[in-house]
């Protein structure tokens, strides 16, 4: 199971609601759901010059982190 944390950019305004309280998030059952959720909200996974992708942020007690990239940074998944 993995969480999504998308970045507050407007690719993701009309999805997720920020209210300063807390952050939005989607919890997933793995890489391909979230793929298949990123791509039904306008984000290009065929994209040869920015190929949808996970980069490993770092190690942490709670689990690993991974930045979720394409043209930019879209957001975050903590792998739970």
């Amino acid at each position: 199971m993995i969480r999504f944390y998308p970045r507050d950019i407007g690719l993701w305004r009309k999805t997720f609601t920020w209210n300063g309280i807390s952050e939005p998030s989607k919890v997933f059952d793995d890489v391909e759901s979230l793929k298949q959720f990123c791509s039904d909200h306008e984000t290009r996974l065929d994209d040869e010059k920015y190929p949808f992708r996970l980069e490993l942020c770092g190690n942490y007690v709670w689990g690993k982190k991974y930045a979720v990239m394409q043209w930019t940074c879209i957001g975050w998944v903590n792998d739970e």
